[in-house]
């Protein structure tokens, strides 16, 4: 058996919670309590034999199982070869392997990342894409030099899709690379080197979707479900009510189970209340209602990890507080983030400023940005962290991927006014490399969405229901037989966007 099994069971009648016993003696320990019906161990030793049991339990007493045992895979790893990879069932997917005992042989394919090298201690995954589009993948949390590499193919690689080696100064890496629905693929982990290894942590999730558009108003939101930019009644569109409309309250979005999907969320004083499944209706024991934050604190998303699902926070006056573990409440420093960042009067940006695939924190106030380029919390000189001036006094920050490459890059906005850090520099290199646009007018709200799905984040205008969508990306207007100005919303409602 692999030596990173997850153990499950089919729960008792009646039964409200499971003890587990597990270890490598016949007469196994307690090591946990449990509602659910599975338990993972974490890495085990090869060539071991391991002894478990489950003793169903509720208020009437308990019963319990046999004891079960299985022994571990004398030597490398199930997922050794492209022919044993490990099928990637669903996204987001995230697993912790241990790699020590993982082999490396002469038809392994060479990394065009490490100078054509095959490196040592491979492991294999296999995701069949439901979607087409970008697939993103990282060994963040990685105690050891990975090598990260994609290939088309069902058991055997094709050529080469992505490499990376160190990503952004560290020893994990990360790829983006385009996936089309039915197509399998295959995804590579190394040892830098030499043989060694170490835990892998491998994290999957989808990458970029269209931006849709939708509506705000106190309490509710209308949602241009399929992409056509009209509404065209429910249920091809959506109507949601949540959150109480109450003064103060703001609707919050983010994908909180990472399948892809934007869903919707209220934040008020630090009450979060999220639609968890995204069915758009309140599903007790699915949903979340949970308090991160306090009176006084703006709500933050962002997938702080890389593990490919939007987590919470909250920011005020240079402090964040962040569910860097994404598990919906405080855990303390040593899990979850709270850092200083940033100063009163300086208003809270995020973005995935090295494209590494985690959002990082940053702050903005009149033309002035101080971003955490290497997604550590912490400001470390300009060396490494980035301190730029772009924009100027009254001009709204904006961010986006302008230019497709896979990092966030800053702009600013007003009244129609677009100045956008095309190449992703941090300076301003003039219109022949930089963007100085006019799109909008005096009111328009200045929005940023991938309205074709093209990879690439594009700008637009919203004002009191009428959308101005540059949507082939080109940054000029082009009439709507290649653009688009519709209505969807009224006066007094807020833009809203996602993936609907």
């Amino acid at each position: 058996m692999s030596t990173t099994p997850t153990l499950s069971w089919t729960a008792g009648s009646g039964a409200t919670s499971h003890d587990v016993y597990f270890g490598t003696s016949s007469s196994p320990p307690f090591v946990t309590n449990t509602t659910g019906t599975s338990y993972n161990p974490g890495s085990l030793s090869i060539g071991t034999t391991y002894y478990w049991k489950v003793v169903a339990k509720n208020s009437g007493g308990s019963t319990s199982s046999a004891i079960w045992s299985f022994t571990t895979s004398p030597s490398g790893s199930g997922n050794d070869e492209p022919s044993g990879a490990t099928l990637i069932a669903s996204l987001p997917f995230s697993t912790t392997q241990n790699t020590q005992a993982a082999t490396s042989n002469a038809s392994d394919p060479g990394h065009s990342c490490t100078g054509g090298q095959k490196d040592s201690n491979t492991v294999w995954f296999r995701y069949v894409a439901t979607f087409t589009g970008k697939l993103r993948v990282n060994t963040f949390g990685s105690n050891y030099d990975t090598v990260l590499t994609a290939y088309p193919g069902t058991t055997a690689p094709g050529a080469e899709l992505a490499c990376s080696d160190d990503e952004n100064a560290t020893s994990q890496s990360a790829i983006v690379f385009n996936v089309t629905s039915g197509q399998s693929y295959l995804i590579q982990v190394s040892d830098y080197g030499s043989p060694d290894g170490g835990t892998l942590v491998l994290n999957v999730s989808r990458g970029v979707t269209v931006s849709k558009i939708g509506v705000a108003g106190a309490g509710y939101l209308m949602q241009d479900a399929n992409g056509n930019f009209g509404w065209d009644g429910t249920p091809a569109d959506r109507y949601i009510y949540w959150g109480s409309g109450a003064a103060g309250e703001v609707l919050v979005f983010g994908d909180w189970n990472g399948d892809g999907k934007t869903k919707v969320g209220s934040y008020k004083d630090g009450l979060w209340i999220l639609d968890y499944n995204g069915n758009g209706v309140w599903d007790a024991g699915v949903d979340k209602i949970l308090y991160f934050g306090s009176a006084g604190f703006q709500p933050v998303v962002g997938d702080w990890n890389g593990t490919g699902t939007s987590k919470i926070g909250v920011y005020k006056d240079g402090l964040w507080i962040l569910d860097h573990n994404g598990n919906f409440q405080w855990d303390g420093t040593s899990l979850d983030k709270l850092v200083y960042f940033g100063a009163s009067g300086q208003s809270a940006v995020v973005g995935d400023w090295n494209g590494d695939g985690r959002t990082k924190i940053g702050v903005y106030k009149d033309g002035l940005w101080v971003l955490d380029y290497n997604g550590n919390f912490l400001w470390d000189g300009t060396s490494v962290d980035k301190l730029v001036y772009f924009g100027a006094s009254g001009q709204a920050p904006v961010v986006g991927d302008w230019n497709g490459s896979g990092n966030t890059k800053i702009g600013v906005h007003r009244d129609g006014l677009w100045v956008l850090d095309y190449n992703g520099d941090f300076i301003w290199n003039g219109t022949g490399t930089d963007k100085l646009v006019y799109f909008g007018a005096s009111g328009y709200t200045g929005i940023v969405g991938d309205w074709n799905g093209s990879g690439w984040a594009k700008i637009g205008g919203y004002k009191d229901g009428l959308w101005v969508l540059d949507y082939n990306g080109d940054f000029a207007w082009n009439g709507t037989g290649t653009d688009k100005l519709v209505y969807f919303g009224t006066t007094g409602q807020t833009p809203a966007l996602g993936g609907w």
